[in-house]
């Protein structure tokens, strides 16, 4: 049986021969440090990194584990009482999620601080007041208060999801307006209206201007199938949304009253 003849040797491709991005020496001055793994199997998590934690990152977590218990409970009773759930399978149920939270939380506690435990976290910085269905069930011992000027958690993340949706609505009519078809502008500025509602601020001077134009917008996009507005119209848009979306960026201090208390923790243990 003869042999196969030998591979012929071909000179490098210019793409071989070009100089390197970065050399070692330059890698290591943003990549100071390499973790080797050649002892931990090549299925399964990472390590993890020593990394110091962030307040916020602490908060995070008990952000999560509180709303996960919240859900949880919720199941438990609805299972309890003989509803059935409809919709696609979890792939993880709530406690088995709350669990890995938990884990994640109790080992980032030393890296906030040396040494230190869940329970010693929540007493030390004052997480009780914050965190108190969580503060139940990692700290049992220690009394439990309501602090009646921090909102509850799903306040302050109702509070941040309205203030998203009034950002989101103002910008998508500013591009709208634009358009050749203004077919549902008024059922927008609708919505607009309802979230300015929602948001339970300040925001009486924009809800007058919205309650004066909006009979007459809702005229005009009920005229036809492919409605225009008018250039004063168009105008007065985005006059408005121009406005509102500067109140909301800015951030002034009434939009700002419900999350003050949580701020106020992130930075004052801010590294």
């Amino acid at each position: 049986r003869s042999r196969p003849a030998p591979m012929a040797l071909t000179s490098p491709s210019p793409l071989a021969r070009c100089e390197p991005l970065k050399t070692v020496r330059e890698l290591s001055v943003w990549c100071p440090a390499v973790m080797v793994c050649t002892e931990h199997p090549m299925r399964g998590p990472p390590p993890q990194s020593a990394a110091p934690v962030h307040m916020s990152e602490l908060f995070s977590m008990c952000a999560n584990l509180s709303l996960l218990w919240q859900r949880e409970a919720l199941v438990m009773k609805t299972e309890q009482g003989g509803a059935v759930q409809t919709g696609s399978p979890r792939i993880f149920s709530e406690s088995e999620l709350s669990a890995k939270v938990l884990d994640v939380l109790t080992e980032a506690c030393p890296r906030f601080q040396r040494g230190a435990t869940v329970q010693d976290i929540f007493i030390d910085y004052g997480l009780t007041r914050y965190f108190p269905s969580v503060a139940t069930k990692v700290v049992p011992s220690e009394p439990q208060t309501k602090d009646a000027t921090i909102p509850p958690l799903h306040e302050y993340f109702a509070h941040l999801r309205v203030l998203h949706q009034i950002i989101a609505i103002c910008q998508q009519l500013q591009t709208d307006v634009q358009l050749t078809n203004h077919k549902y502008i008024a059922h927008q500025v609708a919505l607009l209206y309802q979230s300015l509602n929602q948001a339970k601020l300040p925001f009486d001077t924009y809800k007058k201007k919205i309650e004066s134009r909006f009979e007459a917008l809702k005229a005009v996009t009920e005229q036809s199938q492919h409605p225009l507005l008018p250039e004063a119209h168009k105008q007065w848009l985005l006059e408005l949304t121009s406005e509102l979306l500067g109140t909301v960026m800015e951030v002034p201090r009434d939009l700002t009253r419900k999350i003050k208390p949580w701020l106020d923790i992130v930075r004052r243990n801010a590294s």
